[in-house]
């Protein structure tokens, strides 16, 4: 039997876990009883998630740092690389070609083109930690509004 921590600390998902175990203990029981196989039931909550989002122009030992840190907290991990659309002018290479050197990075369990705001994102997968580097810590930091 597996059991695994989710982000998801709702009432609801506490009285699935007792259902669960409710479903093991009837079936321990009724194999010690009558002689019958044991069904077992796998129950995998989903792991948590480490966001990362960034332009990735040039993959740097700075990302790869970061990227290391996240896998350390023993959460999947999704990048998102910006898009040209919301970059601009800002981009040294294509979306396409970033996106493709971050895919390179065997670290990472996610890698998407981000081509909305970073808000829709948060919201669609709720991660339980969102990454920046250091230079961006005395910046303006939607993500933090979001906790």
């Amino acid at each position: 039997i597996i059991f695994w921590k989710t982000t998801f600390n709702s009432f609801f998902h506490y009285v699935f876990k007792l259902f669960i175990l409710l479903i093991i203990w009837y079936n321990l029981l009724k194999a010690y009883f009558n002689k019958t196989y044991i069904v077992l039931i796998i129950y995998m909550m989903p792991k948590k998630i480490v966001f990362i989002s960034g332009v990735f122009n040039i993959i740097h030992p700075g990302h790869i740092r970061l990227i290391k840190y996240a896998k350390s907290l023993n959460c999947k991990i999704y990048v998102g690389v910006l898009s040209d659309k919301i970059l601009g002018n800002r981009s040294q290479l294509n979306e396409k070609l970033r996106l493709d050197q971050a895919k390179l990075i065997n670290l990472i369990d996610k890698c998407f083109l981000m081509e909305e705001n970073i808000k829709y994102y948060l919201n669609l997968y709720k991660p339980k930690y969102v990454l920046k580097g250091k230079e961006h810590e005395n910046n303006y930091n939607i993500e933090k509004k979001n906790n």
